[in-house]
């Protein structure tokens, strides 16, 4: 049909860029460190001090500290399960939309169809992302210390203190955008 789009889904926009509250990190950065996890962090001294004010006692001998992969951008999109759920909600949605829908194709024309089913296809994206944060799916799960040291929600799920719209998930979005 001549038209292909790109499809990004993830911490994009506007709200990449901006300070996540209480981390010192862009909202990308914090993704990015969730997202991948990172294996070596050297402990300092004022490190270690901060972290034992907040009820985290490390031993002496402890030097360095992991934060683990919680990958929901990957894992939810990517993964078996992600995928199988994607295709079938977008093929269902899909089918039901426009082939049980009074619209005629021919008025549209074929390129709307393409791009209809591009964002169908990042929505449905977007909406395992969601699903994987509100209902906790995100593995490892949250320690009990880091629930602890949580401003907001100390009880919500892996990744979430502000509920949907805030934190982490609220900076999450979807474009689609035709490449000519």
């Amino acid at each position: 049909m001549g038209r292909k789009y790109s499809i990004r889904v993830g911490i994009i926009g506007d709200k990449a860029y901006q300070i996540h509250e209480g981390s010192g990190l862009t909202n990308a950065e914090l993704g990015a460190v969730h997202e991948f996890g990172v294996k070596k962090i050297n402990v300092t001294e004022k490190m270690r001090n901060y972290l034992h004010s907040q009820g985290l006692h490390l031993k002496k001998d402890t030097t360095t500290i992991e934060i683990p992969e919680q990958s929901f951008l990957r894992v939810p999109i990517l993964g078996a399960e992600g995928q199988k759920k994607i295709k079938k909600n977008v093929k269902e949605k899909f089918t039901k939309e426009w082939l049980g829908s009074d619209r005629e194709l021919n008025k549209l024309g074929a390129g709307h169809l393409v791009k209809d089913f591009a964002y169908a296809i990042a929505l449905e994206a977007f909406l395992q992302v969601e699903d994987a944060f509100m209902d906790d799916k995100i593995k490892p799960p949250t320690k009990p210390i880091s629930k602890q040291m949580r401003k907001y929600n100390p009880e919500a799920a892996t990744l979430i203190d502000k509920g949907k719209d805030g934190g982490l998930l609220g900076s999450i979005s979807y474009e689609v955008k035709e490449i000519k």
